[in-house]
């Protein structure tokens, strides 16, 4: 419906950020990851928000779904928020209590980040090596390809 009707956003938006009811935020962020996925210069405008509350979340939702709208985002961050963004990215993807989705979400992030700022690549590094022993399959197998990727921008 929003793809339909884009004044339908700001309606949706709402409730992602500002409803009183868990069940309604996190259904609501499924539909944000997902046009993000479709459409995300759309959600360009709300990127300050969308980090803000993925360093707050209300619910585990929250924070995979914008972490996979931002390591799919196919342009760049506004410089003032891309400090925040690996921040943010790098603690998750070492925060063994995180849920692993949101964890390979955020390494994604970073690893975008690591492209445009070769020198973060030790960084990243650090946080998939330092929790790889006690890491979920899924985690290791993206961290491995990012781990050859880094290799190459680190040469």
């Amino acid at each position: 419906m929003v793809e339909q009707d884009h004044q339908l956003l700001d309606v949706l938006m709402e409730a992602f950020f500002a409803h009183e009811e868990i069940k309604i935020i996190q259904r609501a962020a499924m539909v944000v990851g997902d046009l993000g996925r479709k459409r995300p210069n759309w959600l360009v405008p709300y990127h300050a928000r969308l980090l803000a509350y993925a360093e707050v979340p209300p619910h585990p939702a929250v924070t995979r779904n914008i972490m996979r709208y931002f390591g799919e985002f196919p342009g760049d961050f506004a410089e003032e928020l891309e400090g925040r963004i690996l921040d943010l990215s790098l603690h998750l993807t070492a925060d063994l209590q995180a849920p692993v989705a949101s964890r390979v979400f955020s390494m994604s992030c970073a690893h975008k980040l690591c492209k445009k700022y070769p020198d973060i690549s030790p960084e990243l590094r650090a946080a998939i090596e330092g929790t790889f022993e006690h890491s979920t399959a899924g985690f290791k197998s993206r961290g491995r390809k990012i781990l050859r990727s880094l290799d190459k921008l680190e040469r």
